[in-house]
């Protein structure tokens, strides 16, 4: 099977991805930053998509880009990162590229993994407020997890720049607290689009989807919003069968589930690439040549591939790097007073992959 070698060899590591809140990458010396020049005019600026492709959602107000900071020589400062489970390429994905624009821009960065464990994490944040940094990026492993660590730094004077949390823009003001702001990935503007290309080129589309039995933040907001626009959009959403856990094995069980149930369906919606796998593998099993598979939440070359092989018919590909990149961009800017007034969310776009474009994207391996 064409996806057989990746299957196994991401299967065991990713088999937690759903349990996060998605979706679901030494020492220095600080100096004084109230001296910080003032920066420039370009650097103040950010950006805003200005074709919004008809999306409307709670995402469309935070759709932005912060612009690069202006380094500042001989600035050095040190900074914590706080991931829930380093074993996902994804994430991982998210925190190298924030180390490496960190590094970039003279500061120290120190790492640390909370394999899903809420109380390590919360243990974590301490250890990082005693060893005085200067700043923290933290991804918690669920939205209330870290919220009184987080008034902890803002007590100690150090600010926290959130990644991915809320998945639920519209849900920012409850959950932000004493973080300066969220640097996320637009889960709901990627739903539209992903849903929309389908409507636009099979209207009425019968439509399954996976869902996902365990609780997951990320995914609960994802699969909630693939219901929404599915009805928005015109599309026939004829049967839902949640998968008991986050290997492609459930979801390939859940998909066969939807093959009996409803077996008018044309396309089977997946959360994320690994359910689009199994669900690939499910209509394979099947015979069903008919039916096509997509994913909103994608990003790994396991979809791309599915996409060149005609299975699946599209995927959002998630801006995964530019999320680390943009959080430290914040960071930086927070540190060195610039490009102020920061939004107090920051929303990032990718690009929906078909046919037309998988060729010139770049995928996670």
């Amino acid at each position: 099977m064409i996806y057989a070698r990746n299957l196994i060899k991401i299967c065991v590591v990713l088999m937690v991805l759903a349990l996060l809140a998605v979706a679901m990458a030494a020492c220095g010396s600080s100096t004084d930053t109230t001296a910080s020049t003032a920066p420039s005019a370009a650097a103040s600026a950010s950006s805003s998509p200005t074709d919004l492709n008809g999306y409307t959602g709670p995402d469309a107000q935070y759709l932005t880009k912060l612009t690069e900071p202006t380094l500042k020589s001989g600035f050095s400062f040190k900074v914590g990162y706080l991931t829930p489970f380093a074993g996902i390429v994804t994430l991982e994905t998210i925190k190298n590229a924030c180390k490496a624009e960190t590094e970039k821009q003279g500061g120290t960065f120190i790492s640390y993994d909370a394999g899903l464990d809420v109380q390590k994490q919360v243990s974590q944040m301490q250890q990082l407020i005693s060893q005085k940094v200067d700043l923290i990026y933290a991804y918690p492993v669920t939205e209330a997890s870290l919220s009184k660590p987080i008034q902890q730094a803002a007590d100690a004077g150090i600010p926290v720049v959130l990644l991915n949390t809320p998945p639920d823009s519209s849900r920012i003001n409850e959950v932000l607290g004493a973080a300066s702001l969220n640097v996320g990935t637009a889960f709901d503007q990627a739903d539209y689009e992903t849903i929309k290309y389908i409507a636009d080129n099979y209207p009425g589309a019968k439509v399954g989807i996976i869902g996902h039995a365990p609780p997951a933040e990320s995914l609960v907001w994802i699969i909630e919003r693939e219901l929404y626009w599915c009805e928005q959009l015109g599309l026939d959403m004829v049967a839902k069968v949640d998968a008991v856990d986050p290997t492609p094995n459930a979801a390939t069980v859940a998909t066969q589930s939807i093959l009996a149930k409803a077996p008018e369906v044309q396309f089977i919606l997946g959360y994320n690439d690994i359910s689009t796998l199994g669900a690939v593998a499910a209509v394979k099993a099947a015979g069903k040549t008919d039916v096509l598979c997509a994913t909103p939440n994608g990003g790994q070359d396991i979809t791309a591939m599915g996409i060149k092989a005609g299975t699946v018919l599209c995927t959002y590909n998630l801006a995964w790097v530019e999320n680390g990149t943009q959080a430290a961009y914040a960071g930086y800017s927070i540190l060195t007073n610039q490009n102020q007034p920061l939004p107090i969310q920051v929303e990032l776009t990718g690009t929906l992959a078909t046919k037309d474009n998988v060729d010139q994207l770049t995928f996670l391996h």
